[in-house]
């Protein structure tokens, strides 16, 4: 059999209101999708109803009907039934709605349905005085399945993991796809854009995005077929079955905080997420941070500083990838203020914040490269986990003076320029930061530049975790410096790219543009990060402004520029898309930035900026992809504006009040316009407060956002276009709200390898199974890692046997394709099953002690007071008279972590307690048979003891503190009679001296009498 999916619901034009039967009148309440049979309550053509964010969803045995409700009555009307009461009559409200019907042609009158998943509540009807018309005990169900719609065509409507409202038509063997036909009633306008399904009502706008299907787990999309108003599907009978249809996906949100908050940043993780990530005045009202977050409670903030003005905290919120969920949300911050410059995840989905920070308490982790604030503003870099429980590092990085705010007039051109900056990660799990400093003693590591002149660029370096500062280096010339964007290769090579007015930068002739052009110029650097070398520096401007505010590569690592200029920069030849001296460049350059193979320019005025650049990407058949805003947010720093920017035909947004965002795609070498839209409200200045968003290999972008921030303030303004299933479709602040969107730009021609393991850490042996994501394939090549090769299964699974981190590689290849192949590579970790334990010696005399782990682990983490080391075996120093718990944790962190404590004690060795006896029997029956001394440590202490009989004469002598004598005549011919004789005896200790951590020597001579007696 096959499936058929579409979504509903995606992209709402105008705000919906849900108003959920088990919830109050709260914006906040999530989704809940029940279907509820009829049981008398409805009309007798209805099976199931499902209320909607903005209205139902009636289910009928040949169709569906959708009734939409006007959002501005159902407010105007949930605002009358809450308020006090009032003299006079009350204003009548006419709650206006818009009917919908999908009718299926041609179908079985007798289709049966039954509900799916039923749930542990009911519903009980209790109207009018007629007890006939009252029904108690409805039943809701998560799902509706309809049998033979068709022959042998079924239907299914379900609510997937992520709460989306979806259904699948179900086509088993012999069904006939071409049959299902479904004509559409009562839409103003009907229409197919973009291959999505546009239907247009008087309360909004339904689009079902276009079907893609899914066979043997792989992705092919097929189309919408609409002959006046009679919707099909093409492409299906040409593909066999078993396959479904899964459409695109949008979504809007704002962020449901009740205090003042701004957009600036966002990335998303390896499942379509979004991470949103900008400040809010906490004091003004609570963020809807989650239970468990790093940190619930706001921690202040001081003045409010240029360019946000806002006293504030960082604020991180994550939704699911349909938007309609916000899995966690976080403050992040001390007394002072925050904010983010850049987000992104690592192969973990962990989740890296990088910013700047005011506050002397930024919470850092124990073992942070730097836990103390170093001067005015400090640069900081906090891990969390994917979950927003743990954090998992987090460091200071700085000098005495301000780091990484771009704070120089000729660099900060536009608006919220200030919070610039990026970070990404290495498959080493490494993070790279692209940032500025204006302070001279900034610490650097392993410098290429380490001049300070005025502010400059920095490149920086960090190990996983955040402990270790591995490379840090100015990049910058005498006057001023910034860098805005940071990219690594698969090799050993990482670029940069920002603003400069320095003309002394060490540019070898043989580069692309050698000179300064004057001006403010943009400039890109190569370097190696294996070795930290400089390899390869260039300009890019005009004689004018000029900037590279990102940067990418492709397989080939080609640099690929974008940025802004009022300068004269045109299309490079006639095939390049653009026009001549726009306000907006995009170039590209050869590996060894030597070569311009291509550059253009593109906007709607002249020498003049339109879009502030805040997302940029070359996916993998070079198709280019920008993001920017036009606001007159600031008149003093250079406004933008999107009006009479092109658009494509397909459009989003096709329409701005010239204060929106503004996306665009071209073809591969920049030949031709692929796609444009704007995106925004309709009577604000949508922008960002500063900082980097993404978009993914797919082309989806994923965007933060200043939203509805009225002028003057109007609490609770709404022009945003967010969607009827978001997370938050109201403006719940004072003002601003960092409202978030993800839109899928639907421009796919390559094959593109990803997949996820799972687990990635595990004891042996271990089992793992690998979720294939890839999009469009014909064949699959894995390498497990371990020798073991596999090349046709589709969702493989693998065990490991032995312990060791193994890379599994997955190569998919589709000739039909314009990079015919691609290869994704992930790491796992194969635990030993290993008992923690340790043996150790200790020196009685200097208390150094040497331990060492009897069993190999993959890692080691000992625990000596407030001492960590991470070696399998090492010396320690230990003080006297002390009493010490040592522990050593094997393989911490995994599901195969052991410990073990041990105490280790200097007690009984610190004082010397020397006894010389003064009498002896030698007689032969084993007791004080041998004149010994005791108390002596041996190792440490040195002695001499001699004795003589009363004559002078020597009779023994020795240096060995274990010797004893025994009475013996020297050479042990006979036996020293009974009597009295002397002793010398010359003593060396060696200490360790309490309070002075150093050994000391203490001499003494001691002399005394000794009584033989044998009787």
């Amino acid at each position: 059999m096959h499936f058929v999916r579409s979504v509903l619901l995606l992209f709402m034009v105008s705000l919906l209101l849900f108003v959920d039967s088990r919830a109050t009148n709260n914006p906040e309440a999530p989704v809940y999708y029940e279907f509820e049979e009829n049981k008398g309550q409805f009309h007798s053509n209805v099976l199931f109803r499902c209320r909607l964010p903005n209205g139902f969803l009636y289910l009928e045995r040949q169709g569906l009907t959708y009734l939409f409700e006007n959002q501005e009555d159902v407010e105007r009307l949930m605002h009358q039934l809450h308020e006090h009461e009032m003299p006079g009559p009350k204003q009548k409200i006419t709650l206006h709605g818009h009917a919908l019907k999908l009718h299926f042609n041609a179908s079985n009158p007798q289709v049966v349905t039954k509900g799916v998943g039923k749930l542990p509540y009911y519903f009980n009807y209790y109207t009018g005085s007629d007890r006939n018309n009252w029904q108690s005990e409805v039943s809701l169900f998560r799902g509706v399945y309809y049998t033979n719609v068709y022959e042998n065509i079924d239907l299914e409507f379900y609510v997937t993991n992520h709460g989306q409202l979806k259904y699948d038509w179900i086509v088993h063997e012999h069904g006939k796809p071409d049959k299902i036909s479904v004509q559409i009633n009562g839409a103003l306008e009907s229409g197919i854009v973009n291959d999505n399904l546009i239907l247009n009502t008087t309360c909004g706008t339904l689009i079902e995005s276009q079907p893609v299907v899914v066979k043997n787990e792989i992705e092919q999309t097929i189309h919408f077929g609409l002959a006046g108003n009679v919707l099909s599907y093409h492409g299906l009978n040409e593909i066999q079955p078993p396959y479904r249809i899964d459409p695109a996906l949008i979504f809007s949100t704002y962020s449901g905080s009740r205090g003042d908050n701004f957009g600036f940043t966002a990335t998303y993780d390896s499942r379509g997420n979004l991470y949103a990530g900008g400040i809010t005045n906490g004091a003004q009202g609570n963020y809807p941070v989650t239970a468990g977050a790093v940190q619930t409670t706001y921690g202040g903030g001081g003045t409010g500083l240029p360019a946000a003005g806002l006293p504030c905290d960082i604020t991180i919120s994550k939704y699911d990838s349909a938007g309609s969920k916000l899995l966690w949300a976080t403050y992040l911050g001390g007394r002072n203020n925050e904010y983010p410059h850049s987000l992104v995840v690592n192969q973990l989905d962990d989740l890296y914040v990088f910013g700047t920070s005011y506050s002397n308490d930024y919470p850092t982790s124990l073992e942070g490269y730097d836990t103390s604030f170093n001067g005015l503003v400090d640069i900081i870099v906090t891990k969390i986990s994917a979950d927003g429980k743990t954090l998992m590092g987090s460091t200071f990085v700085g000098g005495s003076q301000s780091d990484g705010l771009n704070s120089n007039a000729i660099l900060r051109y536009n608006y919220a320029d200030d919070f610039r900056g990026d970070i990404i990660p290495d498959e080493l799990q490494d993070v790279y930061i692209a940032t500025c400093t204006r302070s001279d003693d900034f610490p650097l590591v392993d410098a290429v530049d380490s001049k300070y002149d005025n502010q400059e660029g920095c490149l920086l370096q960090f190990d996983s975790d955040l402990t270790e500062l591995k490379w840090s280096t100015f990049l910058g010339g005498r006057n001023h410096d910034a860098l805005y964007s940071v990219k690594v290769d698969g090799d050993s090579m990482v670029y940069v790219g920002g603003g400069t007015g320095s003309n002394d930068l060490p540019v070898a002739d043989s580069m692309y543009q050698s000179t300064y052009n004057g001006g403010t110029d943009g400039y890109v650097v190569a370097l190696d990060r294996k070795n930290h070398t400089l390899k390869r520096m260039t300009y890019y401007g005009t004689d004018s402004y000029d900037q590279v505010y990102f940067i990418d590569l492709n397989e080939d690592g080609n640099v690929f520029v974008n940025g802004q200029t009022t300068g004269n920069i045109k299309p490079s030849n006639s095939s390049v898309y653009g026009e001549a001296n726009r306000g907006q460049f995009i170039a590209k350059l050869d590996t060894n930035l030597q070569q311009l193979e291509w550059e253009t320019s593109f906007g709607s005025r002249p020498n003049q900026i339109n879009v502030s650049p805040s997302a940029f990407l070359v996916d993998n058949c070079e198709h280019i992809y920008a993001s920017g805003w036009g606001s007159n947010v600031d008149p003093n720093l250079n406004p933008g504006s999107t009006l009479a920017m092109e658009t494509s035909p397909n459009a989003v947004q096709k329409t701005t009040d010239g204060n929106d965002f503004y996306l665009l795609v071209l073809d591969k070498d920049a030949q031709s316009l692929l796609y444009a839209t704007y995106f925004g409200g309709d009577t604000t200045d949508d922008h960002v407060d500063g900082g980097t968003s993404r978009f993914d290999k797919k082309g989806v972008v994923y965007q933060s956002v200043c939203a509805s921030c009225p002028d003057p303030g109007v609490p609770g303004h709404q022009d945003f276009p967010v969607t009827s299933n978001a997370a938050f479709t109201s403006n719940l602040s004072p003002r601003c709200s960092n409202a978030s969107f993800k839109i899928d730009l639907q421009i796919k021609s390559d094959v593109d390898a990803y997949f996820i393991p799972s687990p990635i850490i595990g004891c042996q042996p271990l089992e793992v199974n690998f979720d294939n994501r890839s999009d469009i394939a014909q064949r699959f090549i894995w390498d497990f890692g371990d020798g073991v090769l596999d090349s046709t299964t589709l969702q493989p699974s693998h065990t490991y046997t032995e312990p060791g981190i193994y890379e599994i590689k997955l190569t998919v290849i589709d000739s039909n394709t314009c990079n015919i192949s691609d290869v994704f590579t992930r790491k796992i970790e194969v635990v030993g099953n290993t008992e923690a334990d340790f043996t150790f010696e200790i020196d009685p005399c200097t208390f150094e002690a040497s331990f060492e782990a009897t069993e190999d682990a993959l890692t080691y983490d000992w625990t000596i007071e407030d001492t960590v080391i991470k070696e399998k075996k090492f010396d320690y120093q230990f003080p006297p008279a002390s009493n010490t718990v040592v522990t050593l944790i094997a393989n911490k962190g995994t599901l195969c972590a052991d410990s073990v404590d041990k105490l280790i004690s200097t007690q009984d060795t610190v004082q010397r307690d020397l006894f010389i006896p003064n009498v002896f029997t030698p007689n032969g029956d084993q007791l004080n048979d041998f004149y010994c001394l005791d108390g002596l440590l041996d190792g440490c202490d040195e002695m001499l003891l001699t004795i003589y009989n009363r004559w002078g004469e020597r009779v023994f002598k020795t240096s060995n503190i274990n010797d004893c004598w025994d009475g013996r005549v020297i050479n042990g011919t006979g036996y020293y009679p009974s009597g009295t004789y002397f002793y010398v005896l010359k003593v060396t200790e060696r200490k360790f001296a309490l309070g002075e951590d150093s050994l000391q020597k203490n001499s003494y001579k001691i002399s005394g009498v000794i009584s033989l007696i044998r009787d």
